[in-house]
């Protein structure tokens, strides 16, 4: 576990502002630079990653995983699965740089409470508010905390189709298992911009894809026939569905090849999504429950309803509290409480306001995760 630390509210330094801003910018420049130039590179990739999904309805999940994600020639890639995916948030010190330790801190422990893959730099990771070097450094530690143990899975997301390529590859290149992409925000595309943009990505990157559909987020919403077209390409391997909506896992289900998977991305629905065949979470309610979001999908892959609802309940207050001045703010404040980080957070984004904390600690306290004397109820 890592040292508690006090957790505060502190404000970066106009400069400092500007010092990540310009180093953001020019990040951007150098990425769009090369990606540009790079041109078409589907012919550098090994012949797995040309294939097509084939073989009879009755083959298993995991061997249908196999022939979708086959092995990467940048050295051995862990196989995207099932389970409880954290969607990790990145600590930050009280200056606003990196917490290194603190990283390494939850890191160790999402592996140590079974936890079952790594997402790193994600929305809930802040990566839009990181430049690259801040963004390769959390990446190399994550990897190699526990690469090789649990899949680590990089978020790659840009409305720029050539920097998520280019982010791809360097993903792969620092261990990466396998990419999560969002949807394309604020450009709103159609639904053929939305399968060219996915294809181009999943075609010329370097490692496996996770569609992200987060409407809520992006002002797009990716529809099931477009998610089938692309789950037909073996470099796309599953969906992070945040809709909320649980109408679409049968209908997915139905419409998407075998082995391709289905992660819920909305913990308030998430147990019903995987009775009803998902496959796993992507959660935000695991950075501050990874054991019990661990054992409720394993209790929903295995049919246990009664198991699951049991687990369920005593975190079902998490699911909707960790939200309530929105994600990230809202979980890094729960962690600080827990000790395990400060509540620091890039600008935009600035720590949770006082009269949302006593809920959040009433939630936290129901899980166990949190007693009555530590949150002064």
């Amino acid at each position: 576990m890592a040292v508690m630390r006090t957790a505060a509210v502190s404000a970066w330094s106009g400069a400092a502002v500007v010092a990540v801003l310009l180093i953001n910018a020019a990040d951007a420049f150098v990425v769009n630079t090369a990606a540009v130039g790079a041109g078409s590179r589907a012919g550098a990739y090994p012949s797995w990653a040309q294939a097509r999904l084939a073989g009879p309805a009755s083959r298993s999940n995991s061997e249908a995983r196999r022939v979708r994600q086959g092995s990467c020639n940048l050295g051995m890639k862990m196989e995207v699965g099932p389970g409880s995916y954290v969607a990790l948030v990145t600590p930050m010190t009280l200056d606003g740089m990196i917490d290194e330790e603190a990283l390494r801190g939850l890191l160790r422990w999402h592996v140590d409470s079974g936890t079952d893959g790594i997402v790193a730099l994600g929305t809930t990771g802040e990566a839009s508010v990181l430049s690259t070097a801040e963004r390769q450094l959390v990446l190399d530690i994550t990897v190699e905390e526990v690469g090789g143990k649990v899949p680590v899975v990089a978020g790659t997301s840009s409305v720029n189709p050539h920097v998520v390529i280019e982010q791809s590859e360097q993903a792969a290149e620092r261990g990466a298992d396998a990419v999560l992409v969002v949807t394309p925000a604020y450009v709103k595309p159609s639904q053929q911009g939305l399968v060219k943009f996915y294809s181009m990505v999943a075609d010329q990157g370097a490692l496996p894809v996770v569609l992200y559909n987060v409407p809520g987020r992006t002002a797009v919403d990716m529809g099931t026939a477009a998610i089938a077209e692309l789950a037909k390409n073996p470099r796309i391997v599953g969906l992070k569905d945040a809709t909320g909506d649980l109408s679409r896992i049968g209908e997915l289900k139905a419409a998407c090849p075998e082995g391709f998977l289905f992660y819920s991305g909305d913990d308030a629905t998430g147990m019903e999504y995987c009775l009803g065949g998902g496959d796993g979470l992507i959660s935000v309610t695991a950075d501050v429950a990874p054991r019990e979001m661990s054992e409720l999908v394993r209790a929903c892959r295995s049919g246990d309803r009664e198991a699951a609802e049991s687990i369920n309940s005593k975190v079902i207050q998490l699911h909707s509290k960790l939200f309530v001045q929105g994600n990230p703010v809202t979980v890094k404040y729960a962690l600080a409480r827990m000790g395990r980080l400060t509540d620091m957070l890039r600008v935009p984004l600035v720590p949770m306001e006082g009269q949302y904390r006593d809920e959040v600690d009433r939630a936290l306290e129901s899980a166990g995760l949190l007693l009555p004397q530590q949150s002064g109820l």
